[in-house]
């Protein structure tokens, strides 16, 4: 539980700002549909699960993070976003090695303007303390930032990956936390890479 508050306050602090949604609970017709932009249970590894998944309206997101009003969500022309957070099965073996939760979110908005100024509000505090910019060694899109971040939970280093990017008028990101020294940044590319591909495939469709 305190691993999950720890990821859930990491990816506020960068994915808030890049991916969250309005509070639209869908895209028009016309535009990517926000719950297609996301990881589904096909693409998690052995073992994982989805806790939640659904709309994060400008409300929400507001009120998780006070340093973007809802009406500057408004002028940046976010029209959906969807969230889905997935964990590790507790009683599946290995527990310390590889990721123990994660967040996939993804919003579409009106224009590439809005969407990327957005984005570089989140890629600057990827390189502001305690996150700290590490190369992702791939790039989604038209803009990807990797950063990473430790915190303690329950006697335990969790270390926390966090990457976000943009491919037209829809901004992604994939957190996903493990014990220290049990978790890679390859790890957050690998599903990055899954979610990217539905980016990809519901754009051109």
């Amino acid at each position: 539980m305190q691993a999950r508050i720890l990821l859930r306050r990491a990816s506020l602090a960068i994915a808030g700002v890049a991916v969250v949604c309005p509070a639209s609970p869908v895209a028009s017709s016309a535009s990517p549909q926000p719950r297609q932009l996301v990881l589904q249970l096909s693409d998690l590894p052995t073992g994982f699960g989805i806790d939640k998944s659904g709309v994060r309206t400008n409300k929400q997101v507001a009120k998780d993070d006070a340093s973007t009003p809802v009406g500057q969500l408004v002028r940046w022309g976010r029209i959906g976003g969807w969230e889905t957070d997935f964990s590790k099965d507790t009683s599946v073996a290995g527990l310390l090695s590889g990721a123990i939760g994660g967040e996939s979110i993804a919003s579409v908005y009106k224009t590439e303007k809005g969407a990327r100024a957005s984005f570089v509000v989140a890629a600057s505090r990827c390189s502001t303390k305690p996150f700290k910019e590490i190369s992702a060694g791939v790039r989604f899109g038209d803009e990807t930032h990797l950063c990473s971040l430790v915190r303690k939970s329950n006697g335990q280093t969790i270390r926390v990956f966090t990457l976000i990017w943009r491919r037209g008028t829809v901004t992604a990101a994939l957190v996903v936390a493990g014990v220290e020294g049990g978790i890679r940044p390859e790890v957050a590319v690998a599903l990055g890479r899954r979610q990217d591909a539905r980016i990809k495939a519901e754009i051109r469709g």
